[in-house]
Order: C-alpha cells, then sequence, then structure tokens
C-alpha cells in the first residue's frame, strides 16, 4: 500500500509540473537574427549579388532594430502604423536596390505565398 501512494504521489508531482510548464510556455523571440534571416530568405528566393547582400543586410539590421523597439510600445494603434511604416520603408529599399527581374521574381514568390494561404483557410 505505501509503494501505492509513493508511485501515486510521483506521477501526481510530474502532472502537476507539466501543467505548470504547460500554462506559462516559453515564447521566442523572432526578432533573434531576424535582418540575417532576411537577407538568408531573399538569397533562397532570388539571387542576390554580393554587393546586394551588404547593403540589404545593412538595412534589414536597422529593420530588426525598429521593429524590437515597436514590441515594446505599449499603444497599440502606434505600434501598427509605426510597423507599417518600417515594413513600406524596407520594401521600398529593396524596390530601389533590386534589378526588374528581381522584382518580378519576388512578386511572384509572394502572389504564391499568399495564394497558398487563401488555399489553406
Amino acid at each position: 500500500m505505501k509503494k501505492l501512494k509513493l508511485i501515486m504521489a510521483v506521477v501526481t508531482a510530474f502532472v502537476c509540473l507539466n501543467f505548470v510548464y504547460g500554462v506559462n510556455p516559453k515564447q521566442k523571440d523572432f526578432t533573434i537574427n531576424l535582418g540575417n534571416n532576411m537577407v538568408n530568405h531573399l538569397c533562397k528566393t532570388i539571387h542576390l549579388t554580393d554587393s546586394q547582400k551588404t547593403v540589404i543586410l545593412a538595412k534589414a539590421k536597422n529593420y530588426e532594430v525598429k521593429v524590437k523597439k515597436e514590441i515594446k510600445e505599449k499603444d497599440n494603434a502606434k505600434r501598427k502604423s509605426n510597423t507599417k511604416l518600417a515594413i513600406n520603408e524596407y520594401r521600398n529599399f529593396l524596390n530601389d536596390i533590386l534589378t526588374q527581374e528581381q522584382k518580378d521574381t519576388l512578386n511572384l514568390k509572394r502572389i504564391e505565398r499568399l495564394n497558398n494561404i487563401n488555399d489553406k483557410n
């Protein structure tokens, strides 16, 4: 009988620990290496030259800093507007730096991704 009580106590402890960690899971910070990930994704999607990589990486790092700053913003409306501004600034920069062929390929990939999302929903 004592062994049964001991086993039940151990099992109960493990179940309770799962509830404790399940209630507040640790969230990953998506902004870690965001700039590098953006440039690597672009390299896979559209083939960038070395000079384009360095210039875009600098701008992507700047974008990463802005996003990290906006995450801490308390006012939702202000955060959304500033984030949209940062996104538009980055996209306009890409439009200035990329060749027409690269822009077309990037737009096609975006459309494909949106179509895949719409098909899943």
